[in-house]
């Protein structure tokens, strides 16, 4: 559980700002992107317009860059024969106050689409067997995450100016120990399991 959501839980207050989140879409196509490697990265020539929205006014990209990850394309028993598992990801704002994830992802989507159809990438057409969306909404109502964000608190409460995040350890209460993306050693994978390792060790 993220320590900012447990804290919340605890009866503390936490108003401060969380970090950026991702918003995704996962496709099961029935065709194959003979274009798209395992990991491709479409960066539109006026990105730093979408970079003022994302980070100076904490609004969804425009226009957003894109990271495609096509298991398909090293793998390809990880979809049926022909077709395509695509995974889709835009790093965005967390919950916000002005924004209103329910309403305004189909939206998001129509950009997301609309910049990989500038790629050459073109979802709409063909025949979609899955599609799975999941917002920073999702991530705080599924996984606990303190308000959908990714890293828990913005880099701007983090240790030594963003470099680390907190220890795992709850401050007030002895033996409450944390893991995941928001603590100790970080976010991705590799990170947020040596984290669960570091409170198992701890307990």
């Amino acid at each position: 559980m993220d320590p900012n959501t447990a804290a919340i839980w605890l009866g503390r207050t936490e108003s401060r700002a969380p970090s950026l989140s991702y918003f995704t879409l996962h496709f099961g196509i029935r065709a194959r992107f003979p274009e798209l490697r395992h990991h491709t990265l479409l960066v539109p020539r006026d990105f730093e317009r979408g970079f003022e929205a994302l980070y100076r006014e904490r609004r969804f990209p425009e226009p957003p860059i894109v990271y495609l990850n096509d298991t398909t394309a090293t793998d390809p028993s990880t979809a049926p024969p022909g077709a395509t598992n695509l995974f889709v990801v835009v790093t965005s704002p967390a919950e916000e106050s002005h924004l209103d994830w329910p309403a305004q992802t189909p939206i998001f989507r129509a950009s997301v689409l609309a910049l990989m159809h500038r790629f050459g990438i073109d979802i709409e057409g063909r025949e979609v067997e899955f599609e799975r969306v999941q917002t920073p909404s999702y991530f705080a109502r599924v996984h606990g995450n303190y308000r959908g964000s990714l890293y828990g608190l913005d880099e701007r409460y983090r240790i030594f100016g963003g470099m680390f995040p907190p220890a795992n350890r709850d401050p007030k209460i002895r033996n409450l120990l944390y893991c995941g993306g928001a603590v100790q050693p970080g976010a991705g994978m590799p990170m947020v399991t040596l984290s669960g390792k570091f409170a198992a060790q701890q307990i």
